[in-house]
C-alpha cells in the first residue's frame, strides 16, 4: 500500500477526493496531506462535496477553465496547468462553519478561500498565488 493511499484512508475515503467521472483522477499528494492537516487541526469532519476534477469532467459542469480542481495530468497538450495544488469544495452549515474552516485553512497553507453560504460550501485550494485570497460566490 503506498503512502497516499495510507494518508487517505486515515481520514477520507477515495470515492470523497477522486474526479467524480470516475476516471480515478486524484488531487497531488501534497494537496491531499495539506487537506489531512487541516481536518487534524479543526478535529471534525469534513464533508468533501468536490475536489479532483479531470478536464472533461470540468468542462462537462462547466468549470471554470482554470479551476484549481483540475488535476495537472489530465491536462491535454497546450493546456498544461501550471498554478499547482489542487482545490477543495467542503460542505458548510453556517457562515461561521466557514469562518472557522477558512482560517485552520489558512494556517494549514491553503491560499484560495471562497464562501458560498447560499449554496453551502466554502473552496478552499493551494494553488500557487502571490498572497492568499478571498472571496464569495
Amino acid at each position: 500500500m503506498s503512502n497516499q493511499e495510507l494518508l487517505i484512508r486515515q481520514r477520507f475515503t477515495r470515492q470523497e477526493l477522486q474526479c467524480r467521472c470516475g476516471c480515478g483522477a486524484m488531487p497531488p499528494q501534497a494537496s491531499i496531506e495539506r487537506l489531512t492537516a487541516l481536518r487534524y487541526v479543526l478535529d471534525m469532519p469534513l464533508t468533501i462535496n468536490s475536489a479532483a476534477r479531470c478536464v472533461r469532467h470540468n468542462t462537462n459542469i462547466k468549470g471554470a477553465t482554470n479551476s484549481p480542481h483540475i488535476v495537472p495530468s489530465t491536462a491535454r497538450p497546450g493546456e498544461q496547468k501550471t498554478w499547482g495544488g489542487c482545490g477543495f469544495d467542503i460542505r458548510i452549515t453556517s457562515l461561521a462553519h466557514a469562518t472557522r474552516i477558512a482560517i485552520a485553512a489558512e494556517k494549514v497553507g491553503f491560499r484560495g478561500i471562497g464562501i458560498s453560504t447560499k449554496n453551502n460550501f466554502i473552496h478552499i485550494d493551494d494553488m500557487a498565488r502571490p498572497q492568499i485570497t478571498h472571496w464569495d460566490y
